[in-house]
């Protein structure tokens, strides 16, 4: 690196010694997970690297409102998730105190093997925990904890988030890669359905940034970073998922220096190409978390705010603004979202540390239409890039990134003879998952039967799905079914007497899907025919008797006024008889 390079270091607070070398950058060690302050004395030279002698673990991010990913589900006004079958309570991650339960000591306890013991933060759907895995502890495992992310109250209000949140499971392990956090398995407890991840020690992009706000962090630091999360975008974009919600939040840190993206919560399928296992039978994608509209509007592209399909320059806007803040500490649109910023016609900052090629990179990555900028991660990392590294450590590279996908094939991918099917396992819980959200959205329906056309349609929704999962003579459904067919009788029979016959052929005609014995229905229709034609004739009766009112009412006018006429004609006789008289 070149000293014209390295300007992002930060001169230290020390009383002046006459030495003006003195900078400072993170070191991360490779050796193991401790970071040690180094200084080199030097009369020239005086640089002095960062760190904690003590491990510095997962911590709760500080709340920062611009980066925040912004969701828009039904609120709740439950302060915990209860699991019914065994009573065991996951306290939400902040109290009313604005403290932590689980920090407090309350611990719960999932599956009878996970205790969490701590609050890690809040992802884009749902809560992470620090958790003890009792299996790893009764076999003396040296390191026993994992990240476990449990579905938020907020996206509970959603039908379909269960389904989400596997999803985000099975996407985040078709995508295994270095530099994307590990998901183990996908798995419930009762109503509480939850994620266990690879527990990292370090901290999230947004926090280092914080430490160098105005500044950027030290070059090699930032280049290290970029590096990985280029990396990690490239893979996923490859496997055609789209993040969707990439920001300094949903980077982690190691304090090995490793980059580790994650948060695969509402990724989603580029511009509708699938992989073929996305698109037959039950897997097909039944819900998209983006619906929700969970994303963070400082790193959202122009095209992401207005809704329109996914596409990886989504990603590469969000990367720009990123790497911008790597290299300045500061957000290239000061937070502003992407369609405001046009509109003001803001322009970002030169970052005067990098090269003009390095710099036009960042800049066509930040344009604000989809059609100009960087066309994939590929292109945007080869022009931004800033030294070429020799064949030799290319090869080790290469060599090490290797090494690393074997072990995590064997370790992940690789097929144990002798242990369960995982895909039957996984898609037994779903099917469970899906018939409780449709018993309980069903009973709800009949519960508050308003017979709207949204009522209606909801019902007639969760009715079709249920019975592609149950057998026709099961207790529940027919049960259920009965009850549903009796409720639409009634109302039929009512909305007939109180004469409102479309209403009423509208019910007949949707009560149909829920008996495979219609005749009653077909009895109502002939009711409701016969009341159609009475009240027509009965109209028709009216009406003719008040349009004979109406003709004798002329005629009995026009009577009068001959009469009247005929005594005028004779008065004015009397009236000229008298007056010859006179």
């Amino acid at each position: 690196m070149t000293e014209f390079e390295d300007k992002t270091r930060i001169q230290p607070d020390r009383k002046s010694t006459g030495d003006e070398g003195d900078q400072t950058r993170i070191a991360f060690t490779q050796g193991d997970d401790k970071t040690r302050i180094q200084t080199n004395h030097n009369a020239n030279n005086d640089k002095t690297r960062i760190s904690s002698r003590n491990k510095v673990k997962s911590e709760q991010p500080e709340p920062v409102i611009d980066d925040s990913t912004r969701v828009a589900p039904a609120k709740t006004s439950s302060d915990t998730t209860t699991d019914r079958r065994s009573e065991t309570t996951i306290p939400d991650p902040i109290s009313s105190s604005g403290t932590s339960n689980v920090d407090q000591g309350h611990h719960a306890i999932l599956k009878d093997r996970f205790v969490l013991e701590k609050v890690l933060g809040a992802g884009g759907m749902g809560i992470v925990y620090k958790a003890r895995d009792l299996l790893k502890v009764e076999a003396n495992d040296r390191d026993p904890y994992v990240a476990i992310k449990v579905l938020g109250d907020e996206f509970k209000a959603h039908p379909e988030s269960f389904i989400a949140l596997q999803r985000e499971s099975r996407k985040s392990q078709r995508i295994a890669h270095p530099n994307i956090v590990n998901v183990f398995d996908f798995d419930r407890d009762g109503d509480t359905v939850f994620m266990t991840m690879e527990y990292m020690e370090g901290k999230p992009l947004d926090k280092l940034l914080r430490q160098y706000k105005s500044t950027g962090l030290p070059t090699d630091d930032a280049w290290q970073i970029l590096d990985g999360v280029c990396s990690a975008l490239m893979h996923a974009h490859n496997e055609k998922i789209v993040h969707s919600d990439f920001k300094p939040g949903n980077v982690f840190v190691t304090n090995r220096g490793i980059s580790k993206v994650f948060d695969f919560g509402i990724a989603r399928a580029v511009a509708q190409i699938e992989h073929a296992e996305d698109q037959t039978g039950e897997d097909k994608t039944l819900f998209d978390a983006g619906n929700l509209g969970a994303l963070t509007p400082a790193y959202a592209s122009l095209e992401m705010l207005e809704g329109k399909t996914p596409d990886v320059r989504d990603d590469i806007y969000a990367l720009g603004c990123v790497a911008y803040e790597l290299f300045t500490g500061e957000h290239p649109f000061n937070k502003m979202p992407a369609d405001e910023a046009e509109r003001k016609k803001l322009k970002p900052k030169r970052i005067a540390s990098i090269t003009k090629r390095q710099w036009q990179a960042i800049e066509k990555a930040l344009a604000f239409r989809r059609e100009n900028r960087t066309e994939s991660i590929d292109e945007f990392y080869s022009q931004i890039k800033y030294k070429h590294k020799p064949a030799y450590q290319l090869a080790a590279s290469l060599a090490i990134l290797a090494a690393l996908f074997v072990v995590i094939y064997f370790q992940y991918f690789k097929a144990q003879p002798d242990g369960p099917d995982t895909s039957q396992i996984r898609n037994e819980l779903e099917y469970e998952i899906r018939l409780d959200l449709h018993k309980k959205n069903i009973t709800r329906l009949i519960s508050d039967a308003t017979f709207t056309s949204s009522w209606e349609s909801e019902l007639g929704s969760e009715y079709d799905g249920i019975k592609q999962l149950l057998n026709p003579a099961d207790e529940w459904l027919v049960t259920h079914t009965s009850t549903i067919y009796q409720m639409y009788l009634n109302k039929i029979d009512e909305t007939i007497k109180a004469k409102r016959f479309s209403n009423a052929k509208t019910l007949i005609d949707n009560a149909y899907r829920y008996t495979n014995n219609p005749q009653e229905l077909d009895k109502q229709k002939i009711i409701l025919a016969d009341a159609i034609k009475a009240d027509k004739e009965n109209a028709q009766a009216l009406l003719a008797r008040q349009q004979e009112r109406k003709e004798q009412q002329v005629e009995k006018a026009t009577e009068q006024k001959k009469t009247v006429e005929l005594f005028d004609l004779a008065l004015k006789n009397v009236n000229q008889q008298l007056a010859c008289q006179s």
